[in-house]
This record gives C-alpha cells, sequence and structure tokens, in this order.
C-alpha cells in the first residue's frame, strides 16, 4: 500500500466515525458563486488549523446540481490534492 491509498483509507475511517471537519451544503439554495465561496473559505481555514487533516463536504443527494458545483469547483482548487467521492458528500485532502 502506498502513502496516498494509506491517506484515503485513514481518510473514510475518520469520515465513518465523524472525525472529519465538515461543510454542510445540503439543501441550501445558494448562487454557485455563494457555494464555491463558502468552500473557499472552508479549505482555507480548515488547512490553516490543520494543514495535514482531510475535510468533508456535504453535496446531499438531490438531482445534483450541487454536487456539479461542488466537483467541478474542487478539482481546480489548488489547495486540493486528492478528492474520495461518497454518496452526498466528498472528502477532501489538502496540500
Amino acid at each position: 500500500m502506498d502513502d496516498r491509498e494509506a491517506k484515503r483509507m485513514a481518510a473514510e475511517i475518520r469520515s465513518s466515525n465523524d472525525e472529519l471537519s465538515t461543510l454542510d451544503l445540503h439543501g441550501l439554495h445558494l448562487h454557485p458563486d455563494e457555494v464555491t465561496s463558502r468552500i473557499d473559505v472552508f479549505l482555507c481555514d480548515s488547512f490553516k488549523q490543520n494543514p495535514n487533516d482531510p475535510v468533508e463536504i456535504v453535496c446531499g443527494i438531490g438531482i445534483g446540481a450541487m454536487k456539479k458545483i461542488v466537483k467541478d469547483f474542487l478539482e481546480i482548487h489548488p489547495m486540493v490534492d486528492d478528492l474520495i467521492w461518497k454518496e452526498g458528500s466528498c472528502i477532501v485532502m489538502l496540500d
């Protein structure tokens, strides 16, 4: 098992135990710019507090509009090292 796989496994375990800092966006009716702004602030604050800790972003499972905004933004965000998508949420590894 390489280092990346070990980090992913540890993050999934911590997520299942509700040990990750979480940004919950599901059920909110926000403009895409507000969504990305909230995510950016959350990632920056989380990295400042615990740079090695993964975080979780909850987008819900509705029609997928929020997930698309979150996914598109995270894929280009410079602090994001890796993503683990689960049903209705995403674990984000920061770098």
